[in-house]
């Protein structure tokens, strides 16, 4: 997407996005996008964690 910083065809949401199907999720319920980014990354954090935990990387 031309004219959006740091946007892409790779990062369509920006490279800080790290959950985008989730972010797209939020932002169609009326999240704002740095609502929608802090939340989707969170979740993916999360997740992230329990997977390393249970030794699947």
């Amino acid at each position: 997407m031309p004219g959006i910083p740091g946007s892409s065809k790779r990062y369509p949401h920006g490279p800080s996005v790290k959950w985008p199907r989730v972010y797209e999720g939020l932002r169609k319920r009326g999240f704002s996008k740095a609502s929608a980014a802090a939340i989707s990354n969170a979740m993916w954090k999360r997740r992230r964690a329990k997977a390393v935990y249970a030794g699947k990387h």
